[in-house]
């Protein structure tokens, strides 16, 4: 396991400039705990956000997406649309969701308070959302399901209630002495693609241990924070070797920097 974990690490470390050593930690854990989402009492939301262009958090989200299950990037994606997504058949997808900015700007709206709503909801296993729908001549009443992993990235911030569910990562310009890949889906695809097999059949291996886990916290992470990093620490701790210890100074820095 922390042999996995270590190759997603430099994988993404590759590609992404990341904004201090603990945020490539941070979004190695998240990435694997997305093939495992529904072994988790809750998934935290990964946020990528900054306050200007140009820094990053497109590539962090191709780069989840390329190793993720089930992976929907979208762009400004609405309410109805991640119902449907989260619904679908072929399993719990994981959503991607990009400018998610352009949602929340301009003050309130019903279209935003649902879609903000949706993505509170949506990090408690067997959470809801109801929904009132026409059928002929009655109104009927729907629970739809909001529970699945999401990873977001956007400008400014994202709302607090969203930033309390969330690992934030806030993203910078590159620093001169910075050197990234470029990517390129058709040159990195198969490695990709091979890497993200050996983390889902690792993960898998480990699935039952990770459902029954209950890691164990440092003292200053408490209550929501808790809730956000305990399935970060679950998988850290199923890999062993020096995760786990990795994996509490990122909660930390983490938490301290929020």
């Amino acid at each position: 396991g922390a042999a996995v974990l270590d190759q997603v690490r430099r994988y993404l470390e590759r590609f992404v400039a990341y904004p201090n050593d603990w945020a490539s930690v941070a979004h190695t854990l998240w990435v694997a705990h997305a093939h495992a989402v529904d072994a988790f009492e809750n998934t935290p939301r990964i946020g990528f956000i900054s306050p200007e262009p140009g820094s990053g958090k497109s590539r962090a989200l191709e780069m989840t997406e390329a190793l993720c299950p089930r992976p929907v990037l979208s762009v400004n994606a609405s309410t109805a649309y991640i119902f449907r997504k989260i619904s679908d058949e072929a399993g719990l997808p994981t959503l991607l969701l990009d400018e998610v900015d352009a949602t929340y700007t301009g003050g309130k709206s019903d279209a935003s308070e649902d879609h903000r709503g949706l993505l509170n909801s949506g990090y408690r296993r067997g959470a809801t959302a109801g929904r009132a729908a026409i059928r002929g001549k009655e109104i009927v009443t729907e629970e739809w399901p909001s529970y699945c992993a999401v990873a977001l990235a956007g400008l400014n911030q994202l709302p607090d209630t969203l930033m309390t569910r969330s690992v934030v990562i806030r993203m910078k310009r590159r620093r001169h002495d910075q050197r990234v890949e470029p990517y390129r889906r058709r040159v990195n695809g198969i490695e990709s693609d091979q890497i993200h097999i050996a983390l889902a059949e690792w993960v898998e291996s480990v699935r039952p241990e990770l459902g029954t886990a209950w890691p164990s916290l440092p003292d200053e992470i408490q209550d929501r924070d808790a809730d956000v990093w305990e399935p970060l620490l679950a998988v850290a701790d199923a890999a062993g070797g020096r995760w786990p210890e990795l994996a509490r100074q990122t909660a930390l820095a983490a938490v301290a920097e929020s």
